[in-house]
C-alpha cells in the first residue's frame, strides 16, 4: 500500500538512524520506532503535532490538526469510491469510529459536485465560517 517512493525515503530514514546508532553507541535506545530522537528515544507525539502546527501556520493554512489529515484521507477514499470497512479497517479505530459509528458515506454525485468548490478555493486563504461534519468552526485568515 506504501508508494515507491515513500518505500525509498522510508528507507533513507532507515540508513540515517543507523548511522546515528553507530555514532551513538551503547547509548543508543532501540525501541524499533520509525521516527526517533538522535539517540533513538521515540517523539513525544506532543512534538510531532507542534511541528505541524508551525508547518501549517508558515504555509498559510488555517488552523487545523494533525488528526484532522485522518478525516481528510477517510473524505478522499469515500469520494474515490472505496468502502467504507474498507476505510476503516486503513484509518483504525483511532480516526474511524467502530464498525456501526460510522458516518454516512459521501454518495457519488455528492463528491463530484463538491469537487468544483474544492478547486476553486483550494489556492486562496479562507476567511469566516467554514463548516466541517456538521460543526462550525472559525477560520483565521494568515498574515502574510
Amino acid at each position: 500500500m506504501l508508494t515507491d517512493e515513500i518505500v525509498q525515503q522510508l528507507e533513507t530514514l532507515r540508513r540515517r538512524q543507523e548511522a546515528q546508532r553507530v555514532a551513538v553507541g551503547e547509548a543508543w535506545v532501540d525501541t524499533g520506532f520509525v521516527f526517533t530522537r538522535a539517540d533513538g528515544t521515540g517523539l513525544h507525539p506532543a512534538w510531532a503535532s507542534a511541528w505541524f502546527k508551525q508547518l501549517a501556520r508558515e504555509a498559510g493554512l488555517p488552523p487545523i490538526r494533525l488528526h484532522d489529515l485522518c478525516h481528510g484521507a477517510a473524505f478522499l477514499m469515500l469520494a474515490a469510491g472505496v468502502d467504507i470497512k474498507v476505510v476503516a479497517d486503513v484509518l483504525g479505530p483511532r480516526c474511524w469510529p467502530p464498525t456501526g459509528q460510522q458516518r454516512r458515506p459521501v454518495e457519488r454525485g455528492g463528491a463530484q459536485a463538491a469537487t468544483p468548490p474544492c478547486r476553486t478555493t483550494a489556492g486562496a486563504p479562507r476567511q469566516g465560517r467554514a463548516t466541517t461534519l456538521g460543526k462550525e468552526h472559525h477560520t483565521r485568515t494568515s498574515k502574510a
